[in-house]
């Protein structure tokens, strides 16, 4: 799973995606309202293939379903880039 932990006087664990084996490189845009980031799944290595996803986050949390933008492709490290 893909979690996001808040620190404070209790940790509060979400979990912002789930259902792969394997998830990285989680990158939140400026405005804070969407997270990528990319999975794959055993057997697969990240440099044979990856998913990348899109999720609209809203107070740190997942708000409805992610957006699969590329399969079957070795991608890593996605970034945000203003228009």
């Amino acid at each position: 799973s893909l979690v996001s932990i808040t620190l404070g006087e209790s940790c509060v664990l979400t979990t912002l995606a789930r259902g792969h084996d394997f998830y990285a490189c989680p990158q939140v845009n400026q405005e804070i309202s969407k997270l990528a980031y990319v999975a794959w799944d055993h057997p697969n290595m990240p440099w044979d293939s990856t998913i990348l996803y899109v999720q609209a986050i809203k107070d740190g949390a997942p708000v409805g379903v992610p957006t699969r933008l590329s399969e079957s492709s070795s991608l890593c490290e996605p970034r945000w880039v203003d228009d």
